[in-house]
């Protein structure tokens, strides 16, 4: 119900009330619900909103608490936990904090688990975000070179 009323608000250009919305629903998904489909979702749509407003601290606010009860419930490395810790590194790269994207992007890489095919797919993406990071960084060529073979 969350979902459908802060997108409407959001569809009506009433960032504000959508925001209250989203911020109230994370709060009591974060630690009452198991349906992690569903809080994975508000996460995005919050992230994307707060972010699209220059609202960074509230993004990364946010995703710090919401993926921090991921993490205790059910792991680093789980199928829904992963994608949001990539998408964290997309707000931040794409709001210009790229630094904070990178370290980021680097634990996602350590914590995939390459045995399994859905995670190269993931692996891949992380690995091409994050040599976008270098590259707007212009350490592309130092980090191709220091990289261990």
């Amino acid at each position: 119900m969350a979902l459908l009323l802060g997108r409407i608000f959001s569809g009506q250009n009433k960032d504000k009330e959508a925001e209250e919305v989203y911020q109230i629903a994370l709060q009591d998904f974060a630690t009452t619900s198991r349906d992690w489909d569903t809080t994975a979702t508000l996460l995005r749509e919050y992230i994307r909103m707060v972010t699209r407003r220059g609202k960074l601290r509230e993004a990364k606010a946010a995703y710090a608490r919401v993926i921090r009860n991921f993490i205790l419930r059910l792991g680093r490395s789980h199928d829904t936990t992963l994608p949001l810790i990539c998408e964290t590194g997309n707000a931040l790269w794409t709001s210009g904090a790229f630094s904070e994207a990178e370290q980021v992007y680097q634990e996602a890489i350590f914590d995939l688990d390459t045995s399994r095919q859905k995670n190269n797919v993931l692996l891949l993406h992380v690995m091409d975000k994050l040599g976008a990071v270098y590259i707007q960084q212009s350490r592309w060529k130092r980090k191709i070179c220091t990289t261990p073979r």
